[in-house]
């Protein structure tokens, strides 16, 4: 940590500890939460036949990695670096509102046609 490092006395060093380490307890609580509904989420739909909520499942999983990752940097005392990652998850989580929002169908093939036409962009095929 290298924050702690900078400063002077040792009662400051352990309140930064202390705090990151509440800090992370509280992330990897919510992302405890969030597996918890999303596997219940993922049995439910098991029983249909639609695919298209398979795109809210792996935006969700993709949010749940993200904040995953934050808790342990938290842990640790590196905020800058969290930054992209919560802005990820943010990104993430947008696209799920959008998507659940009104005709979900719709829009979770429409979402998935974009990322496929982007990835035939970037490979060239």
């Amino acid at each position: 940590m290298f924050f702690a490092d900078l400063l002077q006395n040792a009662h400051d060093k352990e309140t930064i500890e202390k705090t990151c380490k509440d800090f992370a307890t509280f992330i990897s609580d919510c992302v405890t939460s969030l597996i918890e509904v999303y596997s219940v989420a993922v049995k439910r739909v098991e029983t249909t036949k639609d695919n298209h909520q398979i795109t809210v499942f792996l935006l969700v999983r993709h949010a749940v990695e993200c904040l995953d990752a934050v808790s342990v940097l938290v842990s640790k005392g590196c905020s800058n670096p969290c930054q992209p990652l919560l802005r990820s998850t943010l990104e993430a989580t947008l696209g799920i509102f959008y998507i659940l929002e009104e005709d979900t169908t719709r829009r979770a093939l429409a979402y998935h046609v974009a990322h496929y036409h982007r990835r035939l962009l970037c490979t060239g095929r």
